[in-house]
């Protein structure tokens, strides 16, 4: 469902509120990523593994939420909808709503609360998974087409943050 003008605002508002999103070409990573995410480097994918990662994270998303759960799907400075995963993709189903890899701009899934998502850099080429359930269901199939990430918890692996 298209999201009218109220809905949409609300959703970016929070989304970048929580997130602290600064939309740029030059100053990465565009969102504080959190502590339960991993962002994986896209900018070796092969175009012909497009598909498997837009099937990766749909089935994802369809295991961590349950039917009649919805999620949003945010493309910066255009649409965005909301939606049951459940509900979706598939033979005798309207198609999945919007993309997970970045192009040309941000794409975000992300569920109402904020729990979980992914957010997708166009300019640094990079797909943010953050969520602890989502994260570990990804994190096998995203490392056979994606490799080692990049990020965990925004920090390069094997740097530790500092304790709070």
């Amino acid at each position: 469902m298209l999201l009218a003008d109220e809905e949409y605002d609300s959703i970016w508002e929070r989304f970048t509120s929580r997130f602290g999103f600064r939309p740029s070409t030059r100053v990465f990573p565009g969102i504080d990523e959190p502590a339960d995410s991993a962002t994986w480097d896209l900018s070796r994918l092969d175009p012909s593994r497009h598909d498997a990662l837009q099937a990766a994270v749909e089935h994802a998303l369809r295991e961590c939420l349950r039917p009649g759960e919805e999620v949003y799907w945010l493309d910066w400075r255009h649409v965005a909808v909301r939606f049951d995963p459940h509900r979706v993709g598939g033979t005798g189903r309207p198609p999945w709503p919007g993309e997970v890899y970045p192009d040309g701009d941000y794409y975000i899934h992300v569920t109402g609360d904020l729990r979980l998502g992914t957010f997708g850099h166009p300019w640094e080429r990079t797909l943010c998974v953050f969520g602890a359930d989502l994260r570990a269901r990804l994190a096998h199939r995203l490392g056979e087409v994606l490799g080692v990430p990049l990020r965990v918890g925004g920090q390069a692996p094997g740097v530790m943050r500092p304790l709070s």
